[in-house]
């Protein structure tokens, strides 16, 4: 076979050798593109294996990448699957505990939120179903909770309409009722910085941390970008409609309480947080405001405005759109001036005026000039007269509130050191509404119903106003600018209210308070309308003399410490001894009603045994001693300071005698033991002293000795001199510290015989105290004693009178009983007659017969 084949080569060979050397003539080029044809072929067969190759090879990738991937999966889930035994196994042991750490501190336990993440497709409503979690929303869960929020913005907006829509009348769930708009508000009032901010602007994007395989194909690439695309537009689309979907809620034409609560709740801290960003967004969005303002009858909405003006972003005053802040006040009071019918609306809008003006006082030193210029230049342009005059037509008290808290940051304005760049004037300010006060105190309230008191008078309440109209006279009256602008009458007006509400204590006390004020100004024109054009002394002696006390009025306190102060400052008035001296034309005399408040003073001023019971701190008895008791001997302090430790705590109890009360013997306990201390302190310095004066003689003794030796060595005749020396100077050292010891054992005799004399001075003041008391308790018992053998008598009567009742109730009981057997017997009678007679006659035709 092999040799056949060879042949057939061989000629084939030959036969293709011939035909080449025979077809010499023929065209080159047909040779020439044969070659390229069969290059041409050879080329696209070896691309074609290529490409083959390459697919199986990304295929073989990928599945080796999909094994790795499901290995790393199934790795991670068994690692969560044992670090869930394990947890378990320690909340079990912790449970097994006496004390469980992680119940109470939180220790080992593992948020909530983050077993809620790992699930597919969640939901805000299934993380608010959660048990007790939106403390953790609020607290250490808070960044997760808004980073998945900004992932999933479809939800922040599901959660913001459930702050705002209105819930339909059939919904029943609670959950949807309740809530979710409850959890929603608590979390975004939280302040949680990233939900705010996501609000304003898009975050920046951060780099995907996963792995990508760098062999995959480019079209899949390209539909996962598009996808990207789409999702990222999609959620930008969400994300710049949020705020307008939180704001529509102003556009209803009514909203119900609870949800204006919540929504002012979330924009007061979406102002706090970014406050500059939310006014350039009203600068473009104007509607928002005039929507505010179709709503001031809600106070949550007008806090917004107050939170709008102030302008404290992250707790730091911002001076910028202070032009459109301004605007924004003045356009409060043109929109007060066309609601004045409204109780609702004109309350609301002068409260924030009043938190205005107390935020700007309590702020004023550390405050920027710019926010009070702005607040200075809003009371000129409004000016007090139309407050003023709007109290008077709407008859609020909140309206006079504004006007006294607008005079104190005026007069703070005025008197700062400060540069002003407003020029205030006050006297052009406040004299016309000087001149409407006397009218504002004689005006009636027409809200105010009258009721009937216990006693049956019938009473018109006093009001708030009334009581700060006076408060504004006390502010006015301490600038001499306004001393003559004040009349007579206005002062009158006062007293006459006093006269009329007797009960009423803070109106007493701001009249005190409105004298003293008047009294303190050293004017002579103010002492002339209320000492002599008034009659104030003429008022207090009236009602307040041994007389008007016995009607026991509620205003006598304050009118007889008054009457304290005057007396102490007569001196400074011409007008007050005028006055008094023309009390005596009419039978009064200023000095007699003070004498007959001597009384008085004494009961009311004198402490209980000298010791003030508010007094906490242990001070000796010379600080604490009351105006009108004299100074307690050395002897008595003793007993006052175990008195003292009795009442030095906050159950301040009352100290009696032995026989009353068991504390009795607790404080001569103390006594005791106080005079026990002070004796074993003077032992202790005498002591002392002693054994300074030995050492001192040993140290004498000492030198002396040196000295002696000293001398010895001059000379041996010498020796016998100084040992009969020294012996003398012996027998003295010891006669002498023989006397010192009898001196001091004398000084102690002395001093515990007189220790001994206090304590049976202290012992013999007790028992004349005891004896007193118990003569008192004797006395009282026999009056008991009286009343009780009085009340034994009558007893005695009455149980006399009432054994005769019962006498004649028995009598009475018995002959009812024999009345009652009488008819009984009657009755049974009369049926035996008729018996017998319908038996004659049925006998009476038988006979007959």
């Amino acid at each position: 076979m092999v040799n056949n084949n060879n042949k057939k080569s061989n000629g084939k060979t030959k036969s293709y050798q011939e035909v080449c050397k025979n077809s010499q003539k023929k065209d080159y080029k047909k040779i020439n593109w044969s070659k390229t044809h069969k290059n041409y072929l050879s080329n696209s067969c070896l691309s074609i294996s290529y490409h083959i190759t390459k697919c199986w090879s990304k295929k073989i990738t990928k599945i080796k990448q999909k094994k790795q991937i499901s290995q790393r999966k199934i790795k991670q889930k068994s690692i969560k699957k044992v670090n869930e035994i394990q947890l378990i196994n320690i909340q079990q042991y912790n449970s097994q505990m006496f004390f469980n750490f992680g119940r109470f501190f939180g220790f080992g336990q593992q948020p909530k939120l983050d077993n809620l993440l790992k699930k597919e497709n969640l939901t805000i409503e299934c993380i608010f179903n959660e048990d007790d979690i939106l403390q953790e929303l609020k607290g250490t869960s808070s960044s997760k909770f808004a980073d998945f929020l900004i992932q999933h913005p479809q939800e922040y907006l599901k959660m913001i309409n459930y702050i705002v829509e209105e819930i339909p009348d059939q919904c029943m769930e609670k959950n949807r009722c309740i809530k979710y708009p409850f959890y929603g508000s608590e979390i975004l009032g939280s302040e949680n910085e990233k939900l705010i901010n996501f609000l304003f602007e898009k975050p920046s994007e951060q780099p995907s941390d996963d792995v990508r395989n760098p062999i995959e194909d480019e079209e899949t690439e390209q539909v996962e970008q598009l996808e990207q695309n789409n999702n990222a537009q999609e959620n930008e689309i969400i994300r710049a409609g949020l705020l307008d979907n939180l704001l529509k809620l102003l556009e209803s034409d009514a909203i119900i309480i609870t949800t204006a609560g919540y929504f002012a709740k979330v924009v007061n801290a979406i102002i706090h947080k970014k406050g500059h960003c939310f006014w350039e967004h009203l600068k473009h969005y104007p509607d928002i405001l005039s929507n505010l303002f179709k709503h001031a009858y809600l106070k949550h909405i007008v806090d917004i405005f107050e939170k709008l003006i102030i302008l404290e972003e992250n707790f730091e005053q911002s001076i910028e759109y202070l032009n459109e802040r301004s605007a924004l006040l003045q356009r409060l009071v043109v929109f007060l001036k066309g609601k004045q019918h409204s109780q609702v609306i004109v309350g609301n809008i002068c409260e924030l005026f009043v938190e205005l003006y107390k935020k700007s006082i309590n702020q004023f030193d550390t405050q920027n000039q710019e926010l009070k210029n702005m607040l200075a230049q809003f009371t000129i342009t409004t000016t007090p007269l139309f407050f003023m005059n709007l109290a008077l037509i709407t008859q609020q008290s909140v309206v006079y509130n504004v006007l006294n808290v607008q005079f104190e940051f005026v007069n703070k304005y005025y008197l700062s050191d400060q540069q002003h760049d407003v020029n205030i004037n006050l006297i052009q300010l406040y004299k016309p509404v000087i001149q409407l006060l006397e009218k504002a105190l004689k005006q009636v309230d027409s809200f105010k119903i009258p009721f009937i008191s216990t006693n049956g008078d019938e009473i018109i309440p006093l009001g708030d106003a009334k009581l700060l109209i006076i408060q504004l006279i006390i502010q006015l009256v301490n600038k001499s600018e306004f001393y003559s602008y004040f009349t007579a009458e206005l002062f009158s007006q006062v007293i006459d209210l006093v006269k009329l509400y007797p009960t009423n204590n803070q109106l007493h006390l701001l009249f005190e308070r409105l004298i003293v004020t008047l009294v303190e100004t050293n004017d002579e024109q103010l002492h002339r309308l209320i000492f002599e054009d008034t009659n104030l002394l003429l008022f207090i002696i009236q009602n307040n003399d041994e007389k008007a006390r016995q009607n026991k009025s509620g205003f006598q306190g304050v009118l007889t410490r008054l009457s304290n102060y005057l007396d102490c400052n007569k001196n400074k008035s011409n007008s007050f001894q005028v006055s008094s001296q023309l009390l005596t034309t009419i039978s009064m005399d200023w000095d007699e009603y003070m004498k007959g408040l001597a009384i008085v003073n004494k009961i009311e001023q004198e402490w209980i045994l000298g010791i003030n019971p508010k007094q906490k701190e242990q001070k000796f008895v010379e600080e604490i001693i009351s105006p009108n008791v004299k100074e307690e001997t050395q002897e008595q302090n003793h007993v006052i300071q175990g008195i003292r430790k009795c009442i030095s705590s906050d159950n301040n109890d009352v100290v009696q005698p032995r026989d009353v009360d068991p504390e009795g013997v607790e404080i001569e306990e103390d006594i005791q033991l106080d005079s026990d201390e002070k004796l074993n302190e003077d032992g202790n310095i005498e002591e002392q002293q002693i054994q300074q004066q030995d050492s001192e003689k040993q140290k004498e003794f000492e030198e002396e000795v040196v000295n002696q030796n000293i001398e010895n060595n001059q000379g041996d005749q010498d020796i016998n001199m100084v040992d009969d020396e020294n012996q003398e100077q012996q027998l003295e050292t010891k006669e002498l510290d023989e006397k010192i010891v009898d001196e001091q054992r004398n000084e102690e005799q002395q001093n515990n015989s007189i220790d001994n004399q206090e304590i049976q001075h202290q012992e013999q003041q007790n028992e004349v105290v005891v004896a007193e008391q118990d003569i008192q308790e004797e006395t009282q018992k026999l009056e008991q004693t009286e009343e009780t053998q009085e009340i034994i008598t009558e007893n005695a009567e009455l149980k006399e009178d009432e054994g005769e009742k019962e006498e004649i109730e028995e009598e009475i009981a018995c002959s009812q009983d024999s009345l009652e057997e009488q008819l009984i017997k009657n009755a049974e009678e009369q049926q035996v007659q008729k018996i017998e007679q319908e038996n004659e006659n049925k006998e009476e035709p038988k006979q007959i017969e």
